[in-house]
């Protein structure tokens, strides 16, 4: 925590990188509170649910990268995370977690990467107000689903790889093409 508190010292922090640690847990992330203003943290290492509550209470955080969330505890506290816009999180996130993420207020990019994808937890995602870009690759996100998705018009970036998707689903999601990449931009 010592540490942690010099760096919070130092003021604002535009990135703050901690990576090759081990698991961060609520008391090495109680911590945080010493930190002035953080725009960018990439925690490139385990959190667990727990510390996530401390981590999404850091002042002015824009953006947030966590390798992967952990147990113990319930992801918490999405809703005061009043100045995130960008949210990504690599691997294990549960549907709970996924529909905890939903309450972001100003969420515009959320990287789920390996989560647990439902119907239900997409369709609470989907009502993001301010949602733009979504990274699902690696989850159970199937052709129902993008049924589903296809009835939202403000996703700009959508990254499905290796997922259930089929070319039935695909078609779904064609009006992408359409509304973001028209023909007359390729000639």
């Amino acid at each position: 925590m010592a540490k942690i508190r010099a760096i919070g010292n130092k003021g604002h922090i535009d990135k703050l990188s901690l990576s090759k640690g081990n698991l961060i847990t609520a008391a090495i992330a109680r911590g945080f509170k010493y930190l002035e203003s953080v725009e960018w943290m990439w925690l490139w290492c385990s959190v667990t649910r727990t510390a996530m509550r401390e981590v999404l209470t850091v002042p002015n955080l824009r953006t947030l990268d966590v390798l992967e969330i952990r147990h113990p505890g319930q992801l918490q506290n999405t809703e005061l995370a009043e100045s995130l816009i960008a949210f990504r999180a690599n691997h294990y996130m549960s549907e709970v977690d996924l529909l905890a993420v939903s309450k972001f207020p100003v969420l515009e990019e959320l990287g789920a990467q390996n989560s647990a994808i439902s119907e239900t937890s997409l369709t609470a995602i989907l009502e993001m107000p301010y949602l733009q870009n979504i990274d699902l690759e690696g989850t159970g996100f199937d052709d129902k689903m993008a049924k589903t998705m296809s009835h939202v018009d403000r996703i700009k970036k959508l990254d499905l790889g290796a997922t259930r998707l089929t070319g039935k689903g695909l078609k779904y999601l064609m009006w992408y093409e359409t509304t973001y990449f028209p023909r007359s931009m390729g000639k």
